[in-house]
């Protein structure tokens, strides 16, 4: 198995976004592994388990980009721990996006294109 490489001590944040129903979930839950095994500890989350764990049930354009804001500082503060993340949200705007660059060291973000 490979070492984990040094990425600044930080983990990496794998933000897989996409249209409802375009594979997300799927997609993540088969490189998890070997993110993993690549990379280190790495946790799975899933947008929608997020949402209900949290109970964040307002969907308007104004909530749903607070509520990717706040994904947003907890991937953060996971990969701040040296903890990977793979992450799988529709998360399509731009600001959240833009976030996510600006704040988490090791972003790499995966759209799902579907038609």
């Amino acid at each position: 198995m490979n070492k984990k490489k040094n990425f600044n001590n930080k983990g990496i944040l794998f933000w897989i976004t996409g249209y409802s129903g375009s594979g997300k979930t799927s997609i993540a839950k088969k490189i998890w592994s070997k993110i993993s095994k690549l990379y280190g500890p790495t946790i799975l989350i899933n947008g929608d388990d997020l949402r209900n764990i949290l109970n964040l049930k307002k969907f308007s354009k104004i909530e749903r980009i607070d509520n990717g804001i706040k994904f947003s500082k907890l991937c953060e503060y996971i990969t701040n721990q040296n903890i990977n993340i793979v992450f799988a949200v529709v998360g399509l705007f731009k600001k959240i996006r833009r976030r996510n660059r600006l704040k988490i060291k090791n972003y790499v973000e995966i759209f799902i294109k579907s038609e």
